[in-house]
């Protein structure tokens, strides 16, 4: 968490420095992560925040990096499994397992827009990057001692570093003359072991737009 905050304050430092020299849209990114497919079973839904930064190159196309900071809890089920392990082992009642999955995301992208001018600007978005992926387990410590078991910390966790997709359409609404509303709808991939981590994610952004610094036109 601390290099995630460092990060996204040099990362808006360093838009703001380049916004100046024009074409720089940039701007702080949330949104609701929601896991699919096999992993849905294991991992709830998640908030994703972060900073999104897109240079363009063109009225219709730019591109631009994203850094990200991503935790999804552990399902009720696969807790409640664990209190049940760990209940069955020492012979009393154990409750307070937490698993979580993290991930640090810094990846690059490439926008396309469908129109190059007009108050709403529907666009498609690729891009592709490293996951610092952190899986852990928080153990309900007093229980375990109480039962006998000598447990003193739940552990950094399990930290790996992984390569990430992602895609989706989107669009950009002026509310500004120097800002924009930026809605969008994504599929993500991060290639761990089997089984894969896919993600569904709808995102919001507040971008620093100005008409002059993008093309003049928009």
């Amino acid at each position: 968490m601390r290099f995630t905050f460092m990060a996204l304050v040099l990362v808006y430092i360093g838009s703001a420095s380049i916004a100046k020299a024009g074409g720089l849209e940039y701007g702080p990114r949330v949104a609701t992560s929601i896991p699919t497919h096999d992993v849905r079973e294991a991992l709830g839904p998640g908030l994703r925040y972060g900073w999104t930064a897109t240079f363009m190159d063109s009225p219709s196309r730019g591109s631009g990096f994203d850094i990200s900071y991503c935790r999804w809890p552990g399902s009720s089920e696969i807790d409640r499994r664990l209190d049940q392990l760990f209940s069955a082992l020492s012979g009393v009642p154990i409750s307070g397992s937490k698993t979580t999955v993290s991930t640090v995301q810094v990846a690059v992208h490439r926008k396309l827009f469908a129109l190059d001018k007009g108050p709403i600007l529907p666009w498609l978005k690729f891009g592709a990057g490293v996951e610092r992926v952190n899986s852990k387990l928080e153990l309900p410590i007093g229980d375990l001692q109480d039962a006998g078991f000598r447990v003193t910390t739940s552990g950094p966790g399990d930290v790996s570093y992984r390569f990430g997709l992602q895609i989706g359409p989107g669009l950009d609404v002026r509310i500004t003359a120097n800002t924009k509303l930026g809605l969008d709808a994504s599929y993500g991939v991060i290639f761990t072991e089997e089984p894969l981590i896919t993600a569904f994610s709808i995102s919001a952004f507040l971008l620093d737009a100005p008409r002059q610094a993008a093309t003049g036109r928009r």
